[in-house]
């Protein structure tokens, strides 16, 4: 499992951070990101299953928030 987190300044407030691995947990912005046995969640709601070497991905910018797996933007199940 890693993990990695940036934060921009400035007039928008941006950030991103990223998940490899079967479990890991990243919490940005208030939000919390978490990989648990192979299964993705935000703040509580499942966004289907990752295998052991997906990179999931999760950036805010304002008030536009985005969680993508592998480069493809992911949904609730």
């Amino acid at each position: 499992m890693s993990s990695s987190i940036s934060t921009g300044s400035g007039s928008s407030s941006t950030a991103q951070a990223t998940i490899t691995g079967q479990n890991g947990l990243i919490i940005i912005n208030g939000d919390r990101v978490e990989v648990k046995n192979g299964k993705l969640f935000l703040n509580g709601v499942s966004y289907g299953a990752v295998n052991e070497r997906s990179v999931v991905k999760y950036t805010v910018q304002g008030n536009v928030k985005k969680l993508f797996v592998d480069g493809v933007a992911r949904n609730p199940d």
